[in-house]
């Protein structure tokens, strides 16, 4: 631990080799964090030592934390313990609790230092009370910009801006639904000008009035009242439409760049363009559409998250320092919570990791290296780190399934997730991904809902249920904001039917957090996420590629010719029920007693819909002698062909699909 604390500051050693020295894992963590603040250690052998889980796990985060453009720190673990649990040792995957600390031990001082860090930068991690020597400390954030501008990224934004951003989107769209062009382009102006866009003011009038007409449409035809929450979508959905040029309904990569120039950009990045469109074009078309474009836009250019920024001591408006000696208690919560891009570790950090795995003399060092990687506490990892780690471990000793279940809950959200199993994974792979891990493959591509068995013995499950978990913690927070509780036990928890093994138990962020069971979890998890408003209908070209790509073409002709078949059916059944119909005139002028209801005056027969392939009567309005439709599988032989393997997954909609046909 003294050597840990005299590294902390050390401006001079370069290389330190304490290989067998009967390190403990709590000295190993004090090292660990004295090595994320040093800047000149470039080599450490720390071979043949006992650094437990705990000293593993903070030696591998150092790695990335220390790591510069310039510096690559190398760790050596060979013949390591890294297997040792001390549950009396902070640990940054579960720092919830009361930390009473004697500042003057380096131990002490790595706690502290840990926990502002955590609490600075770790989501669902926040200080509740902090005293130093009996006085409280009142800690408060204090949000920074990012001052790293580059003509391809857009300027983060402070927290006050962020409320001015949206104040001039409102009043931009008041103004333009009230024709006040000269208003509205003004606020257009305040709304485009801090992330480097500027247009003339000819193209800007005249795409103002575009935004206009086309939202007139929209908002007549469905029924919209949200022009102030998508104005800049609709904008954007606007521009598209006066700068495709071939009015092809569709935009290539020399039409986007020259997009791009008409808002100020030049000289954009042909390859950032394309990686751009390549992210958006889910058809696979090599083009994208005014949504894609606009989504574009807003996502990747207009950035309005606010970072969580450092906390600083309110009296000073100075970050706190930590005293190097006296009595410091502090009180930490943490709960699971939906990380953000601000999680993402630095590219260079990973990059260091990499390279250290590369580097590595023994399976068994690379193997220390992947997991610590894969279940830290610190960084998240973005769909290009995850890539590059996935390429990189491939062929040691891993099947790329194994591979690929361990790096998904590290990366950072359902997006970035989506993209690493596309890029790596057939249509055959993904079946056999979600036969590995179950119903945690749907939480990874955004499908939240559904019954999980979770088995906590095994690592990638239990860092899927806790990433599940965190989820779960985000969603319920809308859930409160909108006052709107769902919950089966009134807590605001998406979780439904929860059992540990045999027994009933309540699931939330901080069960997660905490839990050290092995035992096998059960529940049901009911999504609250909603799409945002103003998000667009799928395109019919987008839903004929999905239909391609699950094989369902055979589905779809049959479900054709049954919609011909039964209209064919009920419409020689209504000319034969017309043919057998009394004549009105001869019934009355016989005297004979008719019910009204019985008539065909009174009661005619109508269709449902206006389309021929929806022709359906009412059920009152039919007679009883008109038989129902009843399919005849012998009429469609391409029910019996053996399905296409995607098509297992779709069992449950394929019965509900051949119920729909027998109710015909």
């Amino acid at each position: 631990q003294i050597l840990g604390k005299v590294l902390k500051d050390n401006k001079g050693l370069t290389e330190l080799d304490i290989e067998a020295n009967s390190l403990t894992p709590k000295a190993a963590t004090v090292l660990a964090n004295s090595i994320s603040f040093n800047d000149t250690l470039l080599k450490l052998n720390i071979n043949g030592n006992v650094l437990g889980k705990m000293g593993a796990q903070a030696l591998v985060a150092a790695i990335q934390r220390s790591s510069t453009e310039v510096r690559k720190m190398q760790v050596t673990f060979t013949n390591c313990d890294c297997t040792k649990n001390d549950i009396n040792i902070f640990s940054a995957a579960n720092p919830h609790g009361t930390w009473r600390l004697n500042l003057a031990e380096p131990y002490g001082q790595m706690v502290a230092n840990e926990c502002m860090y955590l609490a600075n930068y770790k989501a669902g991690c926040r200080i509740v009370k902090l005293l130093h020597n009996g006085s409280l400390i009142t800690l408060e954030r204090a949000f920074l910009v990012d001052t790293k501008e580059s003509p391809d990224s857009a300027t983060v934004q402070k927290k006050k801006q962020l409320d001015e951003f949206m104040k001039n989107q409102r009043m931009a769209a008041k103004d333009l639904l009230e024709s006040n062009m000269v208003g509205a382009s003004r606020h257009l102006h305040m709304l485009l000008e801090p992330f480097k866009f500027r247009m003339a003011e000819e193209q800007q009038l005249q795409v103002l009035h575009k935004t206009k007409d086309l939202w007139n449409m929209k908002a007549q035809r469905e029924g919209r009242e949200d022009f102030d929450e998508v104005f800049l979508f609709e904008f954007f959905y606007a521009l598209f439409i006066i700068n495709d040029a071939d009015f092809s309904g569709t935009m290539d990569l020399d039409e986007f760049i020259a997009t791009l120039g008409s808002l100020g950009r030049p000289k954009f990045d042909q390859e950032a363009a394309k990686r751009f469109m390549s992210e958006y074009d889910k058809d696979e078309s090599g083009s994208i559409d005014a949504n894609e474009f606009a989504q574009i836009m807003l996502k990747e250019f207009f950035i309005t998250d606010v970072p969580r920024g450092d906390l600083v001591d309110s009296s000073t408006g100075q970050p706190w320092v930590i005293p190097p000696k006296g009595n410091c208690v502090i009180q930490l919560s943490y709960q699971c919570d939906a990380p953000t891009v601000f999680d993402i570790g630095e590219d260079f950090g990973i990059d260091n990791i990499i390279q250290s795995i590369r580097d590595a003399s023994t399976d068994e060092q690379r193997e220390i290296l992947f997991l610590n990687t894969t279940s830290s506490p610190y960084f998240f990892l973005s769909f290009e780190q995850a890539q590059l780690l996935f390429e990189e471990m491939q062929g040691l000793n891993h099947l790329p399934l194994d591979l690929m279940a361990s790096i998904l809950p590290q990366i950072v959200n359902d997006d970035n997730a989506l993209r690493f199993i596309e890029t790596n994974l057939n249509e055959s792979g993904k079946l056999a991904l979600r036969v590995k891990i179950g119903q945690l493959f749907n939480s990874y591509v955004g499908l939240h809902s559904g019954h999980y068995t979770i088995d906590l013995k095994k690592t990638e499950q239990k860092n899927g249920a806790r990433r599940l978990g965190a989820i779960s913690v985000s969603e319920g927070k809308v859930c409160r904001q909108a006052n709107a509780n769902t919950s089966q036990k009134g807590n605001y928890s998406n979780f439904r039917n929860e059992k540990l093994g045999y027994t009933p138990v309540e699931l939330n962020g901080r069960w997660f957090a905490s839990t050290t069971s092995q035992a096998v979890l059960r529940f049901d998890y009911v999504s609250t996420n909603k799409p945002r408003k103003g998000t667009p209908c799928l395109l019919e070209k987008r839903f004929e590629k999905l239909v391609s790509s699950l094989n369902l073409e055979q589905l779809k002709n049959v479900w054709d010719r049954m919609c011909y078949n039964k209209e064919i059916f009920l419409e020689e059944q209504r000319r034969e029920y017309e043919s057998n119909l009394p004549d009105d005139s001869s019934a009355v002028s016989e005297g004979t007693d008719l019910d009204p209801s019985q008539t065909s005056h009174s009661r005619p027969l109508s269709r449902r819909g206006t389309s021929s392939s929806s022709l359906s009567y009412h059920s009152s309005q039919t007679p009883r002698s008109l038989p129902s439709y009843v399919i005849d599988p012998a009429d469609y032989p391409e029910l019996a062909v053996e399905a296409p393997i995607t098509a297992l997954l779709c069992k449950d909609a394929y019965s509900d699909f051949m119920d729909s046909c027998h109710h015909f």
